[in-house]
């Protein structure tokens, strides 16, 4: 198993350390270039792609990175507009949070926002594939 990324099971904490840092420079972007904006953005950025890794770990099997997404194709409803659905739930579970509403599964509204956002990515690139098929 690549110590990188490990596969993790519902009963581990949250937070993971890894041994080995992911290929991502905080400090410059690919072109090597210093990066602007606030370090703490790209420190998230970093959180995500760790997040994504350990959750497709857990979702999906073979090559296809988002077949758990792609599910909702055999409902005739495009991946892309599924990850929507998803980003749904995840919005109204940020109201319901924001409202005061109590907590019931551990998801606090960071770990939430970062669902989000990795559902953002997501669909992006299913947006991508489709064009690309055209």
């Amino acid at each position: 198993m690549d110590d990188k990324y490990p596969i993790i099971s519902p009963d581990e904490p949250r937070e993971i350390k890894f041994e080995k840092e992911l290929p991502i420079d905080l400090d410059k972007d690919s072109s090597g270039t210093q990066r602007k904006g606030h370090p703490r953005f790209y420190k998230l950025l970093e959180e995500m792609a760790d997040l994504h890794s350990r959750k497709n770990a857990n979702y999906t099997a073979g090559q296809d990175h988002f077949a758990n997404i792609r599910e909702s194709e055999k409902f005739n409803i495009p991946a892309w507009k599924g990850t929507l659905v998803r980003m749904g739930d995840k919005w109204n579970r940020i109201i319901s949070l924001a409202r005061g509403n109590q907590d019931l599964v551990g998801e606090s509204v960071k770990d939430t926002l970062m669902d989000l956002a990795v559902y953002s990515l997501i669909c992006i690139i299913l947006l991508e594939e489709k064009e690309k098929d055209k």
